[in-house]
């Protein structure tokens, strides 16, 4: 069994295998985490390749800035049907502290 320790998050259920040439490629997707910006990277791989995967630098994710004002109980709660669903693979980032 052939394993590659990818930075971020490996979390994948779209893993595909394709051919070209002859050649036997399997490829998947790899996001990011809270610490490390990747914005969708698509990994490919040949079988029998023998070739070093080139890393680009990495960046970190900035938090922007909160913006000013009083939000209200209904207004935050409008947020439930975007967070909700985002909350399960990113958990918690992105929810202002205050928020939580």
């Amino acid at each position: 069994m052939w394993r590659y320790n990818a930075p971020g998050t490996f979390r994948s259920t779209s893993v595909m295998t394709y051919q070209v040439g002859g050649d036997q490629y399997v490829a998947t997707m790899m996001n990011g985490n809270r610490a490390i910006d990747l914005g969708g990277t698509v990994l490919a791989f040949k079988l029998d390749g023998n070739l070093d995967l080139p890393i680009s630098d990495i960046v970190q994710a900035t938090v922007p800035e909160l913006p000013d004002g009083d939000f209200g109980v209904d207004q935050i709660s409008e947020g439930d049907d975007f967070i909700t669903p985002m909350a399960s693979c990113h958990g918690g980032i992105g929810i202002p502290k205050r928020l939580q």
